[in-house]
């Protein structure tokens, strides 16, 4: 993955043509272009605003994901769906784990509902 930040919604949309993108994934990626003294908070806001502009022209979208791939999108417009993102990410007791069940894909992004929440592909 890149290490600047500026290409990761580039590569966001690239990659969920073909899968779903995890949310934690998505968030490991901007820890790893913040580099080691990137705080959670600085790497939760840098994902939130990275991914604004893909869920409001519905590149990405915020989904429920569940079992054998299916998926329930997520109501709401892009700043309702980032405010379930941020209210849900914050409730966490631990910061995020790399390749963590919660998933998303290419439309507007979504955030976990515990392990449950995901970006379906177009």
């Amino acid at each position: 993955m890149t290490t600047d930040r500026s290409e990761l919604p580039a590569a966001w949309t690239a990659a969920g043509v073909d899968s779903d993108l995890g949310l934690w994934w998505l968030a490991d990626d901007v820890r790893e272009a913040m580099g080691n003294g990137a705080t959670e908070s600085d790497v939760r806001a840098t994902t939130l605003r990275l991914l604004r502009p893909l869920l409001e022209a519905r590149v990405l979208t915020a989904v429920d994901l569940h079992e054998g791939g299916r998926f329930t999108p997520w109501r709401g417009n892009a700043a309702a769906q980032l405010e379930r993102i941020l209210r849900e990410w914050r409730a966490l007791p631990c910061s995020p784990i790399s390749g963590a069940s919660t998933r998303a894909t290419s439309r507007p992004a979504r955030t976990p509902r515990r392990s449950r929440t995901a970006l379906p592909r177009r």
